[in-house]
């Protein structure tokens, strides 16, 4: 998992609490639970545009499968974290 999606992801945890709170005051601000719902949201999607670019730059898109094993094994020359060098697959 990335530094940058942890910190979204606990961003999140932290804001739904927040939102959770709102709720169960008995005079809660609506203005701001629609603006923390909002702001949620937009981690929820920048999190999910995050998985779906790490997706797409791992072989295999992500998993750890047969995929995988065979491009590691053909392409030994320089593979550095999710790049691939020198390799034609």
């Amino acid at each position: 998992m990335s530094r940058q999606f942890r910190s979204l992801l606990f961003k999140s945890a932290r804001i739904q609490k927040e939102i959770n709170a709102e709720h169960e005051r008995r005079a809660g601000n609506w203005i701001r639970l629609l603006r923390l719902k909002l702001l949620r949201l937009k981690l929820m999607n920048r999190m999910k545009r995050l998985a779906a670019a790490g997706m797409r730059m791992t072989p295999g898109g992500g998993a750890t499968g047969k995929r995988t094993a065979i491009v590691s094994t053909i392409c030994s020359p320089k593979i550095e974290g999710r790049r691939i060098r020198n390799c034609h697959v």
